[in-house]
C-alpha cells in the first residue's frame, strides 16, 4: 500500500520537477519599462542596456504580473508582455494586421497603438 501511494506520488510530481525554470529568451521592443517592487513605474530601458537572453527569472508577482531579473548590481521588475519568455502565456497576433486596422481607425479616433520598427521581425 505504501509502495504504490510512493509511486503514484512520485509519477505526479514529475511533471513538476522536469519543467524547465522561466527565462527570458528575447527583447521584441527597443525600451522595456522598469517598475519597483510596489508596481510603479519607474521609467524605460533600452535593449541594449539588458543583460543578453537567457536571463533567469528570479520571481514571478502574478498579483501585479511583474518578473524579477538580475540587472548588474540591483534587481529590477520588468512587464512580462515587453520581454519574450520561454514558456507562460503569449498572445499571438501578426502585428502588421493590426497595425491595419489602426490605421483605418485612427483616422477616425486620432490615436496610435504604438508599436515599435521590431513590429514583425
Amino acid at each position: 500500500m505504501r509502495k504504490t501511494l510512493l509511486i503514484g506520488l512520485l509519477l505526479c510530481s514529475a511533471p513538476t520537477w522536469a519543467q524547465e525554470p522561466l527565462k527570458i529568451i528575447g527583447y521584441p521592443l527597443e525600451k522595456v519599462a522598469l517598475y519597483d517592487a510596489q508596481g510603479d513605474f519607474l521609467g524605460d530601458l533600452a535593449r541594449d542596456q539588458l543583460p543578453p537572453p537567457e536571463v533567469q527569472v528570479l520571481s514571478f508577482d502574478e498579483e501585479k504580473n511583474l518578473i524579477l531579473i538580475a540587472l548588474a548590481d540591483r534587481q529590477v521588475w520588468l512587464d512580462p508582455l515587453d520581454v519574450k519568455l520561454n514558456q507562460g502565456k503569449t498572445v499571438a497576433f501578426d502585428c502588421r494586421k493590426v497595425a491595419e486596422t489602426s490605421m483605418q481607425a485612427d483616422s477616425k479616433v486620432k490615436a496610435v497603438m504604438g508599436y515599435s520598427q521590431a513590429c514583425g521581425k
